[in-house]
């Protein structure tokens, strides 16, 4: 029987020159992904291959990355202790996206600031986008993305949301 891939292909290319997909890292870009080192990233993904594609992609910019996998473990991460950052696909059963930014934003972080947060989706229509700027998320990528732009993201999120992280590597 042929085999049926289930869930979603995420990209990513390891340094080592070993591929987990198709649009990874690109020549001369591994210097992109260093740079965020110390800051604690919140990564919520019910689909376990884009768990991985998170937990093997963003130590290499020197985060420290928790994973959920629902929306109710993302909130007891948070409630053992909150991140930096927030990365959450929006499409997830029970507990979707939007109710985990708003559960977070409504626990607040120790410093009073709101937390910044990246979507995660495969919706990329104008309206959808409007939707999660509008839910108060600072960026949405579309499923598949590149690792490099993901990192791009997280930076542009954190340097609006804290002047102690830098713009450039």
């Amino acid at each position: 029987q042929p085999h049926r891939h289930r869930g979603h292909r995420l990209p990513l290319r390891l340094f080592r020159g070993q591929a987990l997909g198709a649009r990874g890292l690109r020549a001369g870009e591994a210097g992109q992904l260093q740079g965020l080192a110390g800051i604690r990233v919140l990564a919520v993904d019910d689909n376990a291959d884009a768990r991985d594609v998170l937990a093997a992609s963003l130590p290499a910019t020197g985060a420290e990355v928790r994973l959920a996998a629902t929306g109710a473990d993302a909130l007891r991460e948070w409630d053992r202790e909150p991140a930096d950052l927030l990365i959450c696909d929006l499409a997830m059963p029970e507990m979707d996206g939007f109710a985990v930014l708003r559960a977070i934003r409504e626990r607040g972080r120790p410093d009073g600031q709101p937390t910044p947060a990246i979507a995660l989706s495969a919706h990329v229509s104008e309206d959808h986008q409007a939707r999660t700027r509008a839910a108060g998320f600072d960026a949405h990528i579309a499923k598949p993305y590149d690792v490099a732009e993901l990192v791009q993201l997280v930076r542009q999120a954190l340097a609006r949301a804290s002047p102690r992280i830098r713009k450039e590597p």
